[in-house]
């Protein structure tokens, strides 16, 4: 069998019919590369596209990070420009040629319109937003900046690091707190982390409580309930009781009855009670429940304590007057091994350590049993916490108790419980 014979043009055919496939399949492989490098590799994704707008615009941030010469300005200009001219509508781009205007008579105004223009195309562009709170932090215009930083928080997280501690200390001035006030009430993504953050960060101030209390901030639902609450028991632990009370009201935390009652009642559903309300501790040994009487309206607190468990199963926060007082408890039905100790105590929750000033005397109260102990507030105690301790001795048995009534009068309206 003889072989076919050589033809030239088929060859030469052949070829021209690969060189598009090839260069096709190149093209798409390039782009690829170089939309998988843009962000993270820009010199990889240029090799492969000389004129992606992307990896020039990273390109360009990359070199702006070590810039200290003329050649390094002039290498992040013409890049930013090159971007431009693959993609007009290039917010980063436009940001870069801002931060580096090439001098002249009018350079500060260009940044500005240039900075507007990115702005315009993408609030997202996260340089952009920096670059404003730079540029405006010079005008004095506060509320300007503050606008900045919101939204440059609102959408990019990972800047919370480097502004948190910026924002922190600038709120501590009446002037910007009175801006931010705002702010608290607009139930922004990076406000629950930023009120932590400052409370970490800054053991003493009270610029959370200042801003709080400011006409500029209001009453809303969602996350602001739970971190208003935040603010207002931190008050109390800093002993700014007036502030506290002035926050209570303002934000209606709750019932103002709950400030000064240690009744038996759960919490209310809508979740903006909690700090007022019976804490109630659920441990392997010891826990405590608010249950409903069966068949009636009442509501009774019921404790359980395994064999050698201990600690505190329920603590209420009060604001009560410093003064003197009746603790007024009703028992219903217990089971105490013997040697079972149960206390009532009550700390200055607006002193450092939260001490005890007041408690009862260690006892395994029976069946029926009713408890009435006069209690003395001091004067400089103006927040009390009230806590019911429970030890239970190492026995066979487990320990329950039913408690029908707590109550906490003052001393001329003491009535037998």
């Amino acid at each position: 069998m003889r072989a076919a014979p050589f033809n030239a043009r088929d060859a030469v055919r052949a070829l021209v019919l690969a060189v598009p496939v090839l260069w096709l399949a190149y093209c798409a492989f390039a782009n690829a590369v170089a939309h998988l490098t843009a962000t993270s590799s820009p010199a990889v994704a240029l090799r492969f596209d000389s004129r992606n707008a992307t990896a020039l615009a990273v390109y360009a941030d990359s070199v702006a990070a070590t810039t200290g010469s003329t050649q390094d300005i002039q290498r992040i200009r013409d890049a930013a420009q090159n971007s431009l001219r693959a993609q007009a509508l290039n917010p980063r781009a436009l940001r870069q040629l801002a931060t580096f205007p090439g001098g002249g008579r009018n350079a500060e105004a260009i940044t500005g319109k240039l900075l507007d223009l990115s702005e315009k195309l993408s609030r997202r562009e996260t340089g952009t937003q920096i670059m404003q709170i730079e540029r405006l932090a010079a005008t004095d215009d506060i509320a300007a900046v503050l606008h900045h930083y919101d939204v440059v928080l609102t959408v990019d997280l990972q800047v919370n690091d480097k502004l948190f501690p910026i924002l922190a200390s600038a709120i501590e001035d009446p002037a910007i707190n009175a801006k931010f006030a705002r702010y608290l009430s607009l139930d922004r993504p990076w406000m629950p982390p930023f009120v932590r953050y400052k409370f970490d960060h800054d053991k003493t101030s009270n610029a959370l409580e200042v801003a709080a209390l400011n006409p500029g901030a209001r009453p809303v639902p969602g996350d602001f309930s739970k971190y208003v609450q935040n603010v207002f028991v931190r008050a109390i632990s800093l002993n700014r009781i007036d502030q506290a009370r002035q926050l209570y009201a303002k934000y209606k935390i709750a019932d103002p009855d709950l400030l000064v009652s240690p009744a038996i009642a759960p919490a209310p559903e809508d979740g903006r009670a909690l700090t007022v309300a019976w804490n109630l501790y659920q441990y392997p040994d010891v826990a405590s429940e608010i249950a409903r009487e069966d068949g009636a309206g009442a509501y009774r607190m019921r404790v359980s304590a395994a064999s050698g468990g201990s600690g505190v199963v329920a603590s209420k926060l009060l604001l009560l007057a410093p003064g003197r007082y009746v603790l007024n408890v009703v028992y219903g039905e217990t089971a105490m091994a013997q040697g079972t100790a149960v206390s009532w105590r009550l700390k200055c929750a607006n002193a450092t350590g939260q001490p005890i000033i007041w408690k009862t005397a260690d006892s395994a109260p029976q069946s029926g049993a009713k408890l009435v102990q006069s209690v003395a507030i001091p004067a400089q105690c103006g927040a009390q916490t009230l806590e019911l301790f429970i030890a239970a001795a190492s026995a066979a048995q487990d320990n329950r108790l039913d408690i029908a009534k707590i109550a906490l009068i003052t001393n001329g309206d003491a009535k037998a419980p």
